[in-house]
């Protein structure tokens, strides 16, 4: 979290970062960041998402999946989604269950404008689909 912190300095002339979307977050402590907010969804499986702001970014409308696999918020009309997919290897189902139920839950409230990003754990090969 050092370089999130020396960004925040403004190094070498860049722009500060604005909006942050981490996945794998194993728990809610980066809520310690100088200058930032954090919005996250940690729980026992430790496969958490989140959200990281600048002070003065306010985000609303915060929806978070009981999975964990994802968080979205509305920020001056637009709808920014991050999600952790689950991995090629992990089981069909699990992964069929989060693109057919829990992504279309997390972003059926979203306005025109939408930012998605994250982790989607693509398969790339056939042999992982099988699983």
């Amino acid at each position: 979290m050092d370089w999130l912190q020396e960004q925040g300095r403004n190094v070498r002339g860049l722009p500060p970062t604005n909006i942050l979307f981490l996945q794998e977050v194993t728990h809610s402590t980066i809520d310690t960041l100088r200058s930032y907010k954090t919005y996250t969804i940690v729980g026992t499986a430790g496969r958490g998402t989140a959200m990281v702001t600048r002070n003065e970014i306010n985000l609303t409308n915060i929806t978070r999946l009981p999975s964990e696999r994802g968080i979205a918020a509305e920020y001056r009309g637009i709808w920014l989604a991050n999600v952790y997919a689950p991995p090629g290897t992990a089981k069909r189902q699990e992964r069929e269950r989060f693109y057919n139920s829990e992504l279309p839950y997390l972003l059926r409230a979203s306005p025109s404008n939408m930012i998605v990003g994250g982790d989607f754990n693509c398969v790339l090969r056939q042999t992982a689909l099988q699983l």
